[in-house]
């Protein structure tokens, strides 16, 4: 996707936005004349509802996106939400009209859940190779990892009525405490990378600069770009992660 096409979905959301409006207070105004809220009204209004918050959420990203150029610093990731929105709006709207079981629905968003945070994973750990020989070591040795806790997510997700053994539990927990240790110390060797080499552009963590105009043309400033927001979750969930892996492992030998 091209900045024009952003420009295009972002027309499209908010044409989408202001269609589910209109049609919010249409159908709550035909409710009012005819004095009756039945199941079928029910499903509408949730059904356009849900059309108004996939478009909020899609124009959010499309205006973050604007302001930190996401697209161009995390493409596969930008395309992997916008297919999760897709996949979440029509889940959501099969689940509204009972076309999907409630047990499925809950399941397939925590599925979303997992597939975006890895796709943010893995790009992220992705655009810090290929500058250091440690640093890839680290990154390809955390991929396996990372596949790792995702597969044994999967089936924790469709099958949540079976009685895991403890020590399944036990390993995901220390593979995801592996997996979140590993993408830390990558990330902290990658910012003593950037230090080394100050002069080294990377406006996704924040070592890019760029000029700005001065009163005074032999001086000459710099605006520092910050780390991209994705970037900053992507951390936080990271030590959630190892923090939650700690507290199963705990709990796994304790009382299980």
């Amino acid at each position: 996707m091209n900045n024009l096409n952003f420009k295009n979905l972002k027309t499209l959301f908010l044409r989408a936005l202001i269609f589910s409006l209109i049609a919010a207070a249409l159908l709550a105004v035909i409710t009012v004349i005819i004095g009756k809220f039945n199941s079928l009204f029910d499903k509408a209004l949730i059904t356009i509802l849900m059309v108004a918050i996939h478009s909020l959420i899609s124009l959010g990203f499309i205006t973050n996106n604007e302001k930190t150029k996401t697209f161009d610093n995390l493409a596969f990731f930008t395309n992997t939400a916008f297919v999760i929105i897709i996949a979440s709006f029509l889940t959501s709207v099969m689940w509204t009209w009972n076309i999907v079981h409630p047990t499925l629905g809950y399941e397939l968003y925590e599925l979303y859940f997992v597939i975006l945070f890895a796709s943010l994973h893995g790009e992220a750990l992705f655009k810090i190779t290929g500058k250091q020989n440690l640093i890839n070591k680290l990154v390809y040795s955390n991929y396996i990892f990372m596949s790792g806790v995702v597969i044994m997510l999967i089936p924790i997700i469709f099958f949540q009525q079976t009685n895991f053994p403890s020590i399944y539990f036990r390993l995901l927990a220390a593979i995801g405490i592996i997996d979140a240790t590993l993408t830390i110390i990558s990330v902290i060797q990658y910012k003593l990378y950037l230090q080394k080499n100050p002069d080294l552009n990377d406006n996704l963590f924040g070592n890019q600069s760029s000029a700005l105009a001065s009163d005074q043309p032999s001086q000459v400033q710099y605006k520092k770009h910050h780390m991209n927001i994705f970037l900053k979750i992507f951390i936080i969930l990271m030590a959630l992660q190892f923090i939650a892996g700690l507290v199963i492992s705990f709990i796994t030998t304790r009382y299980l």
